[in-house]
């Protein structure tokens, strides 16, 4: 018999703050459709699946939902379809 830990992803930090929007620019009243980038830190190296829509708070009517994928070993970004 094998006994295998599942591995859960974790980061130590997210930086938001540097966290970039493309296109960059929204209009108001007008649909938008983008991705998000945020950088993080102290990634264990495993993989997750994709998010579940959450909406926005302070600027109402968007929606993020991460995109699948596996965490780097350390710093890395994390990519979300808003």
């Amino acid at each position: 018999s094998l006994t295998v830990d599942v591995l859960n992803a974790t980061v130590a930090n997210l930086d938001c703050a540097a966290g970039t929007a493309s296109p960059a620019t929204a209009t108001e009243n007008t649909a938008y459709t983008g991705t998000a980038t945020i950088p993080y830190t102290g990634g264990n190296g495993a993989a997750y699946g994709a998010g579940s829509p959450t909406a926005s708070t302070g600027v109402t009517g968007l929606t993020a939902t991460i995109q699948a994928g596996t965490l780097a070993n350390g710093a890395g970004n994390l990519s979300l379809n808003i």
